[in-house]
This record gives structure tokens, C-alpha cells and sequence, in this order.
């Protein structure tokens, strides 16, 4: 904030800092929802490939020859 006070006018930087922290918070309001999605869908997919086996999604390993 320091060097943005050399070309802003001083009466713009509470303006300037709201609008960034509704931005900020808007940000973390959507990760928030996408770690939900995340974690549901996992859980979804959990009990799935439970039923299914338990190399479903894996890579399967290999091996490095010398």
C-alpha cells in the first residue's frame, strides 16, 4: 500500500481496499464451494469404487529396467 499512496489520491485507497476485499472474499467463498464439490464428489466416488475394486483410479506401477 505504501507505493500505491505515490499515484493514488488518498481519499481513493478505502475505496480501492473494499473493493479488493469483496474481491478477496468472493474468491475464498468460491474455493470454499469447489473443496465441498471436491469432497463430495470423492466421497461419491469412495463408495463407488469400493463396490467396484480397489485399483479403480490408480496408475498402475511399473517397474524401471537398468
Amino acid at each position: 500500500m505504501v507505493s500505491l499512496r505515490s499515484w493514488i489520491p488518498p481519499l481513493m485507497l478505502p475505496l480501492i481496499l473494499h473493493k479488493l476485499t469483496d474481491e478477496v472474499e468472493a474468491l475464498e467463498e468460491e474455493f470454499h464451494d469447489l473443496v465441498l464439490n471436491q469432497q463430495s464428489s470423492s466421497s461419491a466416488s469412495a463408495s463407488t469404487s469400493s463396490n467396484l475394486g480397489s485399483s479403480l483410479g490408480k496408475r498402475p506401477l511399473t517397474s524401471v529396467e537398468d
